[in-house]
């Protein structure tokens, strides 16, 4: 008993410690008698290295992902990841223990008064708020229509719903931009509690009319959501209840302060959409992509904060070229193609749009 105790704990330790492998390599292959020897030291040093170093990796890591909120709801009328998040809500719930070993894991719903009128907005679209350019007029209370004469008035007019609720996010899962808040509270005791976000990665959910399947959405020079982009490519493909395509979008904006989505809030942003199927309406199969994309996802960021160098021995060896295939959200420039994009309201009769 003993023995396989040892055995199993140094099997771990040569698989997430990379820096010991031609020490593990080592002393397994060395003859029985020397073993004998080597035993008693060779358990000291394990209780003592898994006792400073836990498996789950260092808990100090910058790289470390120890904290997911998962969105659904950013526009109102897709009820997809609005049911998913709740699912996952009462999944956590009823949990006698955490369901991953690395980050706390949490949901939230992105437009509840939207989502009540079964609108995708009421005012304004809110994953369109999370510029620096517009959480600042959230934060300041300025529109850009306003003019300086009338302020008087413009302190009296309510306040666009989506404005709000973006600054209202911003607080509870940033904020997006924490040396700004220490520069305004830098005589405040809590100003270091504020120096980076408070989520390390951000999931919305959408859903969509279009037929495009499963498309998984990444930001631009974020290595750690492309490879999760890839994780989830290679679990959804090969699982029987996966239904339809699955692809891989990149938003190319220049830097965190041009993105204006919801989930830019956090260092790391990662959205999936899923369809097609009519907003204000559920569909099970959609609902199943969508589930076993977050779960693909979510299991990517557990392991890959426990074995890095194996998950990514993974994707080398499923992706020999180093290379995702992806989408680019731009213009075409080329004769024929389409070379804009359909702007809301595209039905301004339609109480659906928005």
């Amino acid at each position: 008993m003993a023995m396989a105790m040892a055995m199993e704990v140094f099997r771990c330790h040569y698989v997430y410690r990379s820096g010991s492998r031609s020490r593990s390599r080592f002393l397994i292959v060395s003859s029985s008698s020397l073993w004998l020897r080597l035993l008693p030291l060779l358990l000291l040093f394990l209780t003592m290295t898994m006792t400073m170093t836990p498996v789950a990796g260092n808990p100090d890591s910058p790289s470390l992902v120890k904290s997911i909120v998962v969105v659904g709801g950013t526009h109102g009328n897709e009820y997809t990841g609005v049911w998913v998040t709740k699912a996952l809500d009462r999944k956590i719930q009823k949990a006698a223990q955490p369901l991953y070993q690395t980050f706390q894991l949490s949901t939230i719903l992105g437009n509840p008064q939207a989502h009540l009128l079964n609108k995708r907005f009421v005012d304004q679209d809110l994953n369109r708020q999370f510029s620096h350019k517009a959480l600042h007029r959230s934060e300041t209370g300025r529109h850009d229509d306003e003019t300086s004469p009338s302020r008087p008035q413009r302190q009296r007019q309510r306040q666009p719903v989506e404005v709000q609720r973006a600054a209202e996010l911003n607080q509870i899962l940033g904020p997006k931009f924490p040396y700004e808040e220490n520069q305004d509270d830098s005589c405040s005791s809590s100003s270091s509690s504020s120096s980076s976000p408070r989520t390390d990665l951000l999931i919305d959910l959408h859903s969509t009319t279009t037929n495009m399947g499963t498309t998984l959405i990444v930001a631009a020079g974020d290595p750690l959501t492309t490879k999760a982009a890839a994780y989830v490519m290679l679990k959804c493909k090969d699982n029987p209840n996966s239904h339809g395509k699955i692809s891989v979008l990149m938003h190319t904006h220049k830097n965190q302060e041009q993105r204006p989505h919801l989930s830019s809030i956090a260092p790391h942003c990662f959205s999936i959409e899923a369809g097609p199927v009519p907003t204000g309406v559920l569909r099970h199969d959609i609902v199943e992509n969508t589930q076993l994309a977050l779960e693909a996802a979510l299991e990517f960021i557990d392991r890959h904060n426990i074995e890095p160098e194996q998950v990514d021995q993974e994707l080398k060896d499923a992706f020999p070229s180093g290379v995702l295939p992806c989408y680019v959200s731009a213009p075409s420039q080329r004769k024929g193609e389409i070379s804009s994009k359909i702007s809301w309201p595209s039905d301004p009769d339609n109480p659906n749009f928005p």
